[in-house]
């Protein structure tokens, strides 16, 4: 009996989760979802740079398109984001279960490939006739979110703490585009190697995406920054004027 015995090679390592720190958040509102990241990109050893760490993809014949944003490798991101939409591309408009099993091909295939997955991605999706949903890989498995999630930062209690007392499922999109630049602006303050500006985008039925420009970013920054300093103040007993 003859046996065949095939070569086997060991995967390639990709860098470790631990060695890129970005920021990421995407939740579920009751009407869309919403996807907010900075900009900075770095590694031990390597200088930084910024870029954004949202995109997205419509089909306004259609009426269906996707959000994505990412915390870990942008190149990975870019490999697994075109291979998700040349898997969608079609006559007929994907469903919700269609996008679920193009994700799951593709991020299966790559598990096949690398002993470690340096990515992780949220992806809104919106399908004609469903309410747009939160479709996350936290680098291991893939699935439906129904809350809030903060990716690339590890455990920090800081935006733990920012979901628990701040998200309700019941905001709209544009509270929580709000929500989402507050919450990596405070990453940004006080997480190292995150920074740059923030993009944020919602996506609605029908495959509605809107963004927000950074210039408008900046100024809600600045505008929160000084109204969490008067509510602090109002916390332990006194108030004084915002410019004091």
């Amino acid at each position: 009996m003859l046996t065949s015995r095939l070569p086997i090679y060991p995967k390639e390592r990709r860098p470790s989760r631990s060695e890129i720190v970005t920021m990421a958040v995407g939740m579920l509102c009751r009407d869309g979802v919403v996807i907010a990241a900075d900009s900075q990109l770095s590694r031990p050893d390597y200088d930084k740079r910024y870029e954004s760490k949202v995109h997205f993809c419509d089909d306004q014949k259609q009426q269906w398109a996707l959000l994505f944003g990412y915390a870990g490798s942008p190149g990975l991101d870019e490999e697994v984001r075109n291979k998700i939409l040349g898997r969608l591309r079609g006559p007929q408009p994907p469903t919700l279960n269609v996008v679920y099993a193009a994700c799951d091909e593709v991020f299966t295939e790559l598990g096949r490939h690398f002993a470690v997955v340096d990515l992780y991605m949220l992806i809104g999706v919106s399908c004609p006739n469903d309410f747009p949903r939160l479709l996350v890989f936290d680098g291991r498995s893939l699935h439906w979110e129904d809350g809030l999630l903060c990716f690339g930062v590890g455990d920090s209690s800081l935006t733990t703490y920012l979901r628990d007392v701040l998200y309700k499922r019941q905001l709209t999109v544009e509270e929580g585009m709000r929500l989402a630049i507050y919450i990596v602006a405070k990453a940004k303050a006080y997480i190292d190697k995150c920074s740059g500006d923030t993009a944020v985008y919602s996506i609605r039925s029908r495959g509605e995406i809107v963004g927000t420009l950074p210039e408008e970013v900046a100024k809600l920054e600045i505008e929160m920054k000084a109204r969490e300093k008067e509510h602090m103040k109002a916390i332990i007993g006194f108030i004084q004027p915002l410019n004091d």
